[in-house]
């Protein structure tokens, strides 16, 4: 199981390559009282499929997190498949933007550039 602490606009991009990339219809997700980690990691694992848990109610005054960031679970071996979609797609348009032209802007540009987490590196034709 790969664990993500990422934004929801992050979040919308990596659960759309996950689709893609496992032809899945949807993602559902179940909302679980407190361990929100420990839950989401568990229910991942057991059902072997993606799971976002918004963060618990002290987290963000505890300083651990940011507002607005959630809880991502991808299982472990399906990661290098959301990986790969996600690399085809980049190459193929030009970024990770599912609306319009590789370049265009996006609803979540500023934040998906700018990821720690996920980075998009400009590719060089050889």
């Amino acid at each position: 199981m790969v664990f993500f602490v990422v934004n929801v606009l992050q979040a919308y991009h990596i659960l759309n390559d996950y689709i893609g990339a496992c032809k899945v219809p949807t993602v559902t997700s179940n909302h679980t009282i407190n361990s929100v980690v420990c839950g989401g990691s568990v229910r991942c694992f057991q059902e072997n499929k993606p799971e976002m848990k918004t963060m618990c109610a002290g987290s963000f005054t505890s300083g651990k997190t940011e507002k607005g960031e959630v809880n991502l679970f991808i299982p472990g071996k399906q990661i290098s498949q959301l990986a790969d979609q996600l690399i085809k797609r980049t190459f193929k348009y030009g970024g990770s933007s599912f609306l319009g032209a590789g370049g265009q802007d996006f609803p979540g540009v500023d934040v998906c550039k700018k990821c720690p987490m996920i980075r998009f590196k400009d590719y060089k034709a050889e």
